[in-house]
């Protein structure tokens, strides 16, 4: 079974070399704790720009300068410029979605090593990017960015029910409808608006078939694919991930596929230095593209890279900027499982089985932060999930049944009302 590797003695090595000499300096937009450590560990100066409620005491000990702006304010360009003037910046990242658009824009701006602003802009908006798929020949949808509820049913009348409604530059699951008719279009358009005011939603032709996600390393327009995985989904109506599995364990045929048109895309954007992540939709005619990401996936797909294919794409991207050899060669892979947990609504009288399930085998990483007496509601977005279990195997499969194993120890009282409580297994979601 593998588990989370330290850095190499090669990487040790070349961190070294970099700290005899003069630090660079990098400008980072948002962070963590474990990425400040791994940027300092290969010898860069680090001045951080992240959001006051994100920012820990470790972090302030560890981060050389610190700005607490938000991630995705227009002040962190103009901030990062006043600095660059009196002691310039060597190279700026990001690998948070509220701050890849920052970092472009500022490498761009100061003319220092960064991913370059037009392949940010594309995935960062879903009418470009599809846009630009159908101007490129890739494999796409029908769309259409919509100004009002009577667009959206025109559209859908066009193309057909159901749809897809979401905002063009969301996040997290967050405001995602399928539209089966058009009663709900009107409801639907106001609350997107309501929380996107600037920007119109997007309606897409509803595709059926399996979600992957694609994760992939990038270095001068070179595209390295490490790892397909397959996601599970809540399902409607709000299609919140609750599940990746990698490798996939779809058809070799149908992964060469999605692998294929991943780095098509890749290419015909222009994406140049970092990782990516790419959601992809499996439909009767082939592998489509629902979205895709300038930085690594999220929900700790990162790790799971590291765990089955023995790559750190954070550490690529680093090496990358410093001007360090960062050519990775990818280890026979194992397996890797995430799964998120659901709790019934109410409230929590009693939690029993915690510590059995975090010494189960393979499990390498536990969230629960529930305690007796915390309310849990449904969630409806990414953010607002129960918790999850990590864990490995020899393969897939193994890492899979570990997981949702696991998962299946812990038991939670919760009290629905007054007069109701129940004992219930925490529910884990599988295809």
């Amino acid at each position: 079974m593998r588990r989370d590797k330290p850095p190499s003695r090669v990487f040790y090595g070349k961190c070294l070399r970099r700290k005899q000499m003069n630090n660079k300096r990098l400008f980072m937009v948002g962070g963590w704790t474990d990425l400040y450590k791994k940027i300092k560990e290969v010898g860069f100066h680090l001045t951080v720009s992240q959001n006051k409620e994100d920012i820990t005491t470790e972090d302030v000990r560890i981060i050389d300068q610190l700005l607490t702006e938000t991630r995705a304010a227009p002040e962190v360009v103009e901030l990062a410029a006043a600095m660059h003037a009196l002691r310039p910046f060597d190279a700026v990242v990001s690998f948070q979605e509220q701050g890849v658009m920052n970092a472009a824009i500022i490498g761009d701006r100061l003319g220092i090593a960064a991913n370059p602003l037009e392949p940010v802009v594309l995935t960062r908006n879903k009418g470009s990017m599809r846009a630009h798929m159908a101007k490129a020949g890739l494999p796409s949808i029908p769309f259409k960015v919509v100004k009002n509820a009577e667009e959206v049913r025109a559209f859908a009348e066009e193309v057909g029910y159901p749809i897809i409604l979401k905002p063009l530059e969301g996040l997290g699951s967050h405001h995602i409808n399928k539209l089966y008719d058009g009663s709900l279009a009107a409801k639907a358009f106001a609350e997107i608006k309501a929380d996107y005011p600037d920007t119109d939603p997007i309606a897409e032709k509803y595709m059926v078939g399996p979600e992957v996600s694609v994760e992939a390393i990038s270095w001068n327009g070179k595209h390295q694919i490490l790892a397909v995985t397959d996601k599970i989904t809540t399902g409607e109506p709000y299609f919140v991930e609750t599940g990746h599995t990698m490798p996939s364990r779809l058809p070799a045929e149908t992964v060469a596929a999605i692998r294929k048109v991943t780095e098509d895309f890749l290419i015909s954007i222009g994406h140049q230095h970092g990782p990516s992540h790419t959601e992809i939709i499996i439909t009767d005619k082939g592998p489509i593209i629902v979205e895709s990401h300038t930085r690594a996936g999220g929900d700790r797909i990162s790790e799971m890279v590291k765990l089955t294919y023995g790559v750190d794409v954070f550490e690529h991207m680093l090496l990358g900027l410093l001007g360090a050899d960062n050519q990775v060669e990818p280890t026979p892979p194992a397996g890797a499982a995430i799964r998120y947990l659901s709790l019934p609504p109410g409230e929590i009288v009693d939690i029993v089985g915690l510590e059995e399930l975090r010494q189960s085998e393979g499990v390498v990483r536990v969230d629960f932060r529930f305690k007796v007496g915390d309310s849990v509601k449904a969630f409806t977005q990414s953010i607002e999930r129960h918790g999850y279990v990590l864990a490995t195997g020899k393969d897939a499969t193994e890492a899979a049944q570990r997981a949702e194993g696991a998962i299946k120890k812990l038991q939670v009282v919760i009290r629905r009302s007054e007069s109701e409580t129940t004992k219930s297994e925490a529910e884990v979601l599988t295809a």
